[in-house]
């Protein structure tokens, strides 16, 4: 099932390029740099222009249709899909720069536990070690 989908902005016109790259991050299961999205995006008869990446996402952002994060141990920024029913947590490996979704979030519990307190956003970040590089360095 996937989870639900921001709207598409009336404003704002459905060109080849921009429906390329949303398509791209629909079916990401991580958040993505605009370096690997002009890989996906990449045509075998095409190259795939950073500058046109960078200005689509620009325009998803001011359009509320993705998200701009980071992850720690990284300079690069990630981009993912607003899906705003849903927010994403994420587990790092620190040997081989994995990224895993977590499929829960511990903050909403606590945060009901605030008495009149209204959070507006949180971040949380898991960074630790995978099960394929934890095997490989009991293995060495």
């Amino acid at each position: 099932m996937k989870k639900h989908l921001p709207d598409w902005p009336k404003t704002l016109k459905r060109t080849k390029p921009r429906l390329k790259i949303f398509a791209v991050l629909e079916e990401a299961t991580e958040p993505l740099s605009a370096a690997r999205i002009a890989e996906l995006t990449k045509s075998p008869d095409k190259k795939s222009w950073y500058s046109t990446v960078y200005r689509v996402l620009n325009t998803f952002l001011e359009h509320d249709l993705v998200i701009k994060t980071s992850v720690s141990g990284s300079e690069a920024q990630l981009f993912e899909i607003n899906r705003k029913d849903h927010h994403q947590h994420y587990a790092r490996c620190e040997i081989c720069d994995q990224i895993t979704p977590i499929d829960i979030c511990p903050i909403e519990e606590i945060t009901d536990s605030l008495d009149g307190f209204r959070v507006m956003s949180h971040r949380l970040e898991l960074s630790g070690v995978c099960r394929h590089c934890d095997e490989v360095a009991k293995q060495a």
